[in-house]
């Protein structure tokens, strides 16, 4: 199957979600999803990322890059903290496609 849409959902707890950049790629692709200050909130937090969907954030660059590549690839999501002395943790992250 080959992507059309992608939905990226991230279940993270931080003290400071601004402090974190997200970036999701497929082994060849790149995507940023969320840059350093783009996020607020602390705690447990959901973060839905779409193209298209009212409700989601709409990630820093197009999810539709990753039109036509595989969904059998090796997908990655890296999350990194620019504050030192601060930490969290990734709870669960899922990959939608359609």
């Amino acid at each position: 199957m080959l992507v059309k849409y992608l939905r990226v959902r991230v279940v993270i707890t931080h003290a400071n979600a601004a402090q974190l950049r997200m970036t999701l790629t497929d082994g060849t692709t790149t995507i940023r999803l969320a840059d350093y200050g783009d996020l607020s909130g602390s705690g447990t937090q959901t973060f839905s990322f779409s193209d298209s969907y009212e409700d989601d954030t709409v990630p820093d660059q197009a999810l539709s890059g990753f039109a036509g590549v595989s969904t059998a690839d090796t997908w990655t999501l890296n999350v990194r903290d620019n504050a030192a002395g601060s930490t969290g943790t990734l709870g669960a992250w899922a990959a939608e496609f359609w």
